[in-house]
């Protein structure tokens, strides 16, 4: 065999000189030259590209579509050899880098960084035009293989309000709110409790000069993140002034809770290794390198729209590859088409969604998916007045988390009907890990952890303000060390909100989730069947939300044009935009017959948690109840039936190693929940899996001495940011 020769082109850059793209004899020099000489052959028996190991470094999705299919007998298969990597990252030219010297730039710097910035003109347009819209969810720059981060204030976590000075009024129940200017603002004025690494003279002038500081984080709401732009700062009272007005208005928040706020595109809070800033004026990029920068030194911002996008291309295969450095769009899309699968591989450091799934029967399997901006948008299937059909598309097996990214909340977004989320492994992430909306879907087998730490309120699992979501079935999933933040409004592991109705929550395991680890926030037509509640608050915890009587009445205030049509609260209106005038009478809605007997009875009753089927609910080490049903909920509408306490040693295989397979066998009364098969297993398209006992040992000790909700424990805003961060991320990538 002739040995390929390799080119090498920088620290990261190894591409093979020849040999590359290989169709039978054929070989090509692109993915996409390969691609173009597949729709020439026949389609009669399936067809295999090859693909050497290599970096490869694109300028634009690789795009196929229905021309480049194969037929369900004849596959098409796409297959690495070796260890492959697209790349859309712009290398940064290195020319004129220097030290950060002059006395009049040093003053720009906080005093711990003078003497560790170096400075860097960027002459190329396309990495100007980047670097100006630069945010954490917009570029990433990269020193090697090192994710570095835009400077901020503070640099883990949050800043809190401390005064409000002047309040705002907030826009949410506004029907046309008149929003602040830079010339005419409107936004509130405060000062902050802790003192940033510059000085509040810094901020005032960059603040001026830059028109583009911002500040973001969960500033009007406990569950809502939003961002500010930054309007003026005082030096001498470091007092804040936002442009525009907050969703819900800063003066609860300040008075009653906790504002919490971080700010960017501030060249003096550079202060550690790693932070970066671009000076549009100057057209300069400012860095303290990780490590010290040579001539074989890569610098790179994210580019491009991503790697491989389908467009109602059908029976493709794709496996083997990974993809890292886009800066928009998504790295992997499959938009129509059916039979795709896309398989085995790393998706990671980039500001583009990773995965988008829609059409039908497609499939993405055995991705690690790390550092990027959105994990998943999985969707497909039509639920109409006349239509309920599942799509039938797949993510699975794949391992999502952050380690060096900071400033976003990735998620998985389920909506559409009859989509599968299965055997997925989700930590470190801030917010919510999984929000799903529609039908039928399957959420099976999935374990999450240390999830939504930054939150008050919400849920590791979420969906809420659908009276029409039946079908859907959360199943054998298991959610462990969900932590609420102590001080801020409690979490849960699943949350049904707002009135969702029709969810199948059956046979998950909950060990330290939250306040309220099952909770249902007015929700009706709810299945809940074999849960198993370990160590938490409440297990299941059924309540009335808010006012519902006001929503009952808000209902005419709809209809008449009073309130905006179609707002959250419009309940009844929005559900039947989906299924037709009382479509829960007809078909295909008939189909659900909880449905129909909760929506046919007087509105009074529609907003109230009835026709809920709770049983089998098994728990040990609750801080509260087990059970709970709120007080004004009738209790000939609410029942709760074969609740009991249990003593886990006694039936489970290894507690202290989160092992909750059954010691001597299952036993009638026990759900069968297969355990063993619960989280990443090893199969053909991932082949290497963390060591579930270790990881879960580690997890384990790390929140021993902290219960996973206490309502009575104050906020820390002294310690708060180092209390509640740990990368699990980092932790399992070493294992």
């Amino acid at each position: 065999m002739k040995t390929p020769l390799f080119l090498i082109l920088s620290a990261l850059t190894l591409i093979p000189a020849e040999g590359r793209f290989r169709v039978g004899p054929e070989v090509f020099p692109s993915l996409e030259a390969a691609r173009d000489h597949v729709r020439s052959l026949p389609k009669t028996s399936p067809i295999e590209v090859f693909v050497d190991g290599g970096n490869y470094q694109i300028d634009g999705p690789i795009t196929f579509g229905p021309q480049d299919s194969g037929t369900p007998d004849a596959p098409i298969t796409y297959r690495a050899t070796g260890p492959v990597t697209f790349g859309g990252s712009q290398a940064l030219s290195l020319e004129g880098l220097s030290l950060v010297k002059e006395e009049s730039e040093l003053a720009r710097l906080s005093e711990k960084a003078r003497g560790k910035v170096v400075r860097l003109p960027i002459r190329d347009e396309v990495a100007i035009r980047t670097l100006q819209k630069a945010s954490p969810t917009s570029c990433l720059l990269t020193q090697g293989e090192e994710l570095l981060h835009l400077s901020r204030f503070p640099n883990v976590g949050f800043a809190h309000a401390k005064e409000l000075l002047e309040a705002d009024e907030g826009t949410r129940f506004q029907k046309n709110p008149v929003m602040g200017t830079w010339d005419e603002p409107k936004g509130a004025l405060i000062t902050l409790r802790e003192k940033p690494a510059g000085s509040f003279s810094q901020w005032a002038k960059e603040v001026k000069e830059s028109r583009k500081v911002m500040t973001y984080g969960y500033l009007s709401a406990q569950w809502y993140r939003s961002q500010l732009q930054v309007r003026s700062v005082d030096p001498a009272t470091g007092s804040i002034r936002f442009v525009r007005q907050s969703r819900y208005g800063l003066d609860e928040m300040v008075h009653k809770f906790q504002s919490r706020q971080a700010y960017y595109h501030l060249l003096c809070e550079i202060d550690e290794p790693g932070e970066w800033y671009y000076d549009s004026s100057s057209k300069a990029l400012y860095l303290w390198p990780v490590d010290e920068i040579s001539p074989e030194t890569r610098l790179a911002i994210s580019a491009g729209s991503g790697f491989l996008h389908l467009e109602n291309a059908s029976h493709l295969r794709f496996l083997g590859f990974s993809a890292q450095g886009f800066a928009s769009g998504h790295i992997v899309k499959i938009a129509g088409g059916t039979d795709n699968l896309v398989a085995d591989g790393k998706l990671f450091n980039s500001t583009a969604s990773a995965i988008s799934v829609n059409g039908q029967n497609n499939t993405v399997t055995g991705y690690d998916v790390f550092d990027v901006t959105r994990f998943v948008s999985l969707s497909g299937g039509v639920a109409s007045p006349t239509e309920i059909t599942p799509a039938g598309n797949e993510v699975s097996n794949c391992h999502f988390y952050l380690d060096a990214l900071n400033g976003v909340s990735p998620a998985a977004g389920i909506s559409g009907v009859g989509n599968v989320f299965r055997n997925n492994l989700m930590h470190n992430i801030p917010g919510q890990a999984i929000v799903f909306r529609g039908n039928d879907h399957l959420i099976e087998r999935n374990e999450l952890f240390n999830i939504g730490f930054e939150e008050g309120d919400g849920a590791t699992i979420y969906s809420g303000a659908e009276f029409w979501g039946y079908g859907v079935q959360l199943k054998h999933n298991f959610l462990h060390h969900i932590m609420s933040t102590d001080g801020l409004m409690t979490r849960s592991g699943i949350m049904l909100d707002d009135h969702q109705s029709g969810t199948e929550v059956i046979e998950n395991i909950f060990y330290k989730t939250g306040h309220g680890s099952l909770a249902i926030n007015g929700g009706t037509g709810l299945k809940v069947y074999g849960n198993i509640f370990l160590h938490g608050n409440y297990g299941v915890w059924v309540r009335i939300i808010g006012d519902w009587k006001g929503r009952v009445k808000n209902l005419a205030r709809f209809d008449s044009g009073e309130l905006k049509r179609g707002d959250k609260h419009d309940y009844i209106w929005r559900c039947e935009q989906v299924v037709g005038k009382e479509g829960w009478n007809q078909k295909p809605w008939i189909k659900y017959p909880t449905f129909a007997k909760v929506m046919n009875q007087p509105n009074e009753w529609r907003f109230l948690p009835i026709e809920n089927d709770v049983r089998g609910t098994l728990g040990h080490g609750m801080r509260n109840q087990l059970t709970y049903r709120h007080p004004q909920i009738p209790e000939d509408r609410l029942q709760f039936h074969d609740t009991r306490e249990i003593e886990p040693r006694e039936i489970f295989a290894n507690v202290d190693e989160l092992d909750f397979s059954y010691r001597g066998g299952r036993e009638e009364w026990m759900p069968a929940i297969p355990f063993a098969e619960i989280g990443l297993v090893a199969d053909q398209y991932r082949h290497a899996v963390p060591d579930k006992s270790k990881y879960r040992k580690l997890v384990k000790e790390r929140f021993e001495e902290r219960p996973s909700s206490d309502p009575r424990a104050k906020y820390d805003f002294d310690h708060v940011n180092e209390t509640i961060y740990w990368n699990s991320g980092s932790v399992l990538k070493k294992l």
